[in-house]
């Protein structure tokens, strides 16, 4: 990922744990017969000490699972995003239009999962995390259904060994156009404008600190 120094959060531990809470629907790219294979996954996260370890499943079928394990693979955090209009600024006529974004890039090593015990603890622990309402799913209600399900699913686990994070929140301007974006993403920027007015201005107010 191209990381200019004012962009760079890799050391923020607290970021990229938020970053992954907000949306923990990732892309795991790895070599595949010579090319780039990609698969979008839901993940936990689990932090072992300092270190971060994510965890997942394919279904049985893809074949990403059988060439991953001898490589580094890349995991892919899809952060907010949301264009920057010049007229937001107060000069506008000085500068150009944008798009600020967070997102991570993980690379880390593979371990799979293919005992049944533990598949089934990883289904649960997935659906314990996703499940909402007052009745949520459990794995246990579906036997003896489940027994097929977590047959037909491989799992792993990723070890973190390197981190690419970035927030692009126009921290190369002055207050005085962050202020500007930030109420024109909040006016009429959508639900990722909002969100990305939030990072912003926690950004902005943390540098004044």
């Amino acid at each position: 990922m191209y990381l200019p120094s004012h962009f760079d959060r890799s050391a923020d531990a607290d970021a990229l744990d938020a970053l992954i809470a907000r949306d923990p629907f990732i892309s795991l790219v790895s070599q595949h017969e010579g090319a780039p294979l990609v698969s979008h996954l839901p993940v936990l996260a689990r932090r072992d000490g300092q270190g971060l370890k994510l965890l997942g499943h394919w279904a049985r079928p893809n074949p990403q699972w059988r060439s991953c394990l001898d490589q580094t693979v890349l995991v892919i955090v899809h952060g907010p995003h949301a264009y920057v209009s010049p007229r937001w600024y107060p000069d506008p006529q000085r500068t150009v239009p944008t798009w600020n974004y967070a997102a991570a890039h993980l690379y880390g090593r593979l371990r799979l999962i293919d005992d049944a015990a533990e598949l089934t603890g990883l289904v649960c622990a997935l659906a314990e995390q996703f499940e909402t309402g007052p009745a949520p799913w459990r794995l246990a209600d579906t036997e003896p259904v489940a027994q097929r399900m977590v047959a037909g699913i491989v799992g792993f686990e990723m070890t973190l060994t390197r981190l690419e994070l970035k927030h692009k929140l126009s921290q190369n301007h002055v207050p005085e156009r962050i202020r500007g974006a930030i109420a024109g993403l909040r006016s009429e920027g959508g639900a990722a404008g909002q969100a990305v007015a939030a990072l912003m201005s926690d950004a902005l107010a943390a540098k004044a600190r």
